[in-house]
């Protein structure tokens, strides 16, 4: 599995290479096992061939299946949804789903759940450690009775989502876009994680929640958009990159939660709009059921905006904190936490008097550490200075009293320069002068290209802070 620099012209050359060598994967034959094989399926417009040959792969666990779906139109041009009858299931095998190998158009490669099903499962109980790569697709309406909505892994050893969507999927339990469960590696590159749901919160994401069930300190309800969670030993790896996790409801870590023993890497991500009945309403970092929260992570140009914790269930009266990121009883070490945007969140009360923490940031208990960190711009920062830090050439720090506003654009999609258009805030290029401080322009080590594989044009000495480049060139 490669993995990002952060120097600047790798991460650039990374990223070409990954645009170039996708589309070709499938001719190069898979030489990890003696008398393995690569199998290549083309055209796949059914999906109950779609099924046959995940089964195959699960009788076939020393090859590699290749399958490449048909883009199916109906008489009007409109694209014709997979609607599996049942959960495609991986145990065993070994498989690489491809949809728009161009990655431009997701849209017309669509599994739909239609609200009755979980629609992707890799289940490696059996010690098997299947790995399933899903590219230019998207998932959504499922709904998983526990965990997962879209697609839900245990125990699998590889994880790649590529430049896909998932989306309005729904779980009773953790992860309803995205559940990674005591599996090894997660990698997710270019995608979109929108309007998925806890039922917990409720059956309509859109409003509040009305019930008692979003309470306590549980672990069923946490992340809406995203959870990774290893606790049954080892460390998980989770890595993040170019995409945006947005407007996911859920009781705790409403765009995502890592909880346990879990490395993350997330770079240009945008993470906004997404919202809470508890803490993390952004991102939560947390200790697991049985584990000690840990991990060895690196944040890096992200944009955290516009989420919100402690959304008003009037039947508890538990902390509320970190409506942008939340630690809770974590005591894992980041390094390098540097040119993210972290503002504009917030912690809504049920209750006048009721307590809270930290609009965009707040640490409770634990002992997490940070190395190194720079140049970010946090609009209140309560008790997580140690994290995001008052240093760097150019930096913007405020604080409750005494807030910092990074005067972002609203989430909206835009141009792009790498596979389809994602929803993104563009900071205006004069915030310098609005704010005070530098949301633009700031003097450090930078990416080459942003979020949207828009270029840095002077990322060799400085650039925006955030995931995205106000002056961005193709």
């Amino acid at each position: 599995m490669m993995t990002r620099s952060s120097n600047g012209e790798a991460k650039g050359a990374f990223r070409k290479y990954m645009k170039c060598i996708l589309p070709a994967l499938a001719a190069l034959a898979w030489t990890g096992t003696a008398g393995a094989a690569t199998i290549n399926r083309t055209n796949i417009s059914r999906v109950s061939d779609l099924i046959n040959d995940f089964a195959e792969a699960d009788a076939n666990p020393a090859n590699t299946y290749n399958l490449y779906l048909a883009s199916v139109k109906d008489a009007n041009g409109n694209p014709v949804p997979f609607v599996p009858p049942a959960t495609i299931t991986l145990t065993k095998g070994h498989v690489n789903l491809y949809g728009s190998n161009t990655h431009l158009y997701p849209e017309k490669y669509i599994f739909d759940g239609q609200g009755q099903r979980l629609l992707f499962r890799v289940d490696g109980s059996t010690g098997s450690k299947p790995t399933l790569t899903l590219t230019g697709i998207t998932v959504q309406n499922g709904l998983g009775p526990a965990r997962g909505g879209g697609l839900s892994a245990y125990k699998a050893d590889d994880i790649e989502i590529l430049y896909c969507r998932f989306l309005n999927n729904k779980s009773r339990e953790n992860g309803s876009g995205l559940d990674m469960q005591e599996t090894r590696n997660f990698y997710m590159l270019h995608s979109l994680v929108d309007r998925n749901l806890n039922t917990q919160w409720g059956q309509t994401i859109d409003s509040d929640p009305t019930n008692s069930q979003c309470t306590g300190g549980g672990f069923t309800g946490g992340g809406g958009g995203i959870t990774v969670e290893m606790q049954g030993g080892g460390t998980a790896q989770a890595s993040i990159h170019h995409s945006t996790i947005s407007n996911n409801r859920s009781c705790r870590g409403g765009g995502l939660e890592f909880s346990g023993n879990v490395n993350v890497t997330m770079y240009e991500n945008t993470i906004s709009g997404n919202r809470c009945t508890g803490h993390g309403g952004g991102i939560l970092f947390r200790a697991g059921q049985s584990v000690p929260g840990t991990g060895t992570n690196y944040l890096q140009f992200n944009t955290i905006t516009n989420n919100e914790a402690g959304n008003p269930v009037p039947f508890s009266p538990e902390l509320r904190y970190g409506g942008g990121v939340a630690l809770k009883e974590y005591s894992g070490v980041f390094y390098y936490t540097q040119g993210n945007v972290v503002a504009k969140n917030t912690v809504r009360l049920p209750m006048s008097g009721w307590p809270y923490k930290g609009n965009d940031c707040y640490a409770y208990n634990g002992s997490a550490t940070a190395s190194a960190p720079y140049s970010n711009f946090v609009g209140k920062i309560d008790n997580c200075e140690w994290l995001f830090g008052a240093y760097g050439s150019w930096v913007g720090i405020g604080s409750e009293s005494s807030p910092v506003d990074p005067y972002l654009q609203a989430l909206a999609v835009g141009s792009t320069n790498d596979g389809f258009a994602l929803p993104v805030h563009v900071p205006y290029s004069y915030s310098i002068l609005l704010s005070g401080f530098v949301v633009t322009d700031v003097y450090h080590q930078c990416f080459y290209d942003d979020e949207r594989g828009m270029r840095r044009p002077n990322y060799f000495s400085y650039c925006d802070i955030g995931s995205i480049e106000a002056g961005g060139v193709p």
